[in-house]
């Protein structure tokens, strides 16, 4: 990953499919990201 991109980039934990991901440690695959309907169940 580049700097640039570490330094401009804020993903805040359990939002969007990026911090679901990063909220709940497991992998996500979404065929169709545009028509998916997020956010999922906060699963803790």
């Amino acid at each position: 990953m580049s700097k640039t991109l570490k330094e401009k980039v804020v993903l805040d934990m359990g939002k969007g499919i990026a911090g679901w991901v990063a909220e709940n440690l497991k992998p996500l695959i979404i065929e169709d990201a545009a028509a998916d309907n997020f956010p999922r169940e906060r699963q803790r």
